[in-house]
């Protein structure tokens, strides 16, 4: 991800109808499957995509730990970190 977080923004600022246009056919997608909850890794695409789904605030866009973390709490286990010590 290490190159594409840089070159995601390069697009975003320099083409922002080509940055548009891809949100615009994800949220197209999300859409035709009927999807409830979006789950990426890349906090642009995250933001950017729930910035633009307007009106359809009951799709959630989330990070996979927000996820991971929403499952536990759902089936009453809370969620823990491990770290060593």
């Amino acid at each position: 991800m290490g190159i594409l977080a840089p070159l995601y923004k390069l697009i975003q600022i320099d083409y922002p109808e080509v940055s548009k246009g891809t949100t615009d056919e994800k949220i197209e997608h999300i859409c035709q499957i009927a999807a409830s909850v979006l789950v990426t890794g890349c906090p642009e695409s995250r933001l950017t995509i729930k910035a633009d789904l307007g009106e359809m605030d009951h799709i959630w866009a989330l990070h996979p730990i927000q996820l991971i973390d929403r499952v536990s709490a759902s089936e009453g286990k809370k969620s823990e970190t491990c770290v060593d010590s």
